[in-house]
């Protein structure tokens, strides 16, 4: 079973940690750079695409575009994805 560690962090106070890496991190802080490093690569990625929808031109709010429909015969180049992950 693992065991959960309290600790103090700077940003979120009393906190549950778990290793990440080897090291003790607050779980708070891991979740947080996860969905600041998701936003980071979209913005990249729509960026790449143009930064805006294709059909409509949209442009306005991020969370509103999506990738759908990805034409599989031209998919996204390797070194570009490499770079983002």
């Amino acid at each position: 079973m693992k065991e959960v560690v309290i600790k103090t962090c700077p940003k979120h106070g009393d906190t549950e940690h778990a290793l990440y890496d080897g090291r003790l991190r607050c779980k708070q802080c891991m979740i947080d750079y996860d969905r600041e490093k998701r936003h980071r690569v979209k913005e990249k990625l729509v960026n790449y695409k143009g930064g805006k929808c294709e059909i409509c031109g949209y442009d306005k709010c991020l969370n509103a575009l999506d990738f759908h429909h990805r034409n599989i015969q031209q998919p996204y180049p390797k070194q570009l994805l490499n770079r983002l992950l």
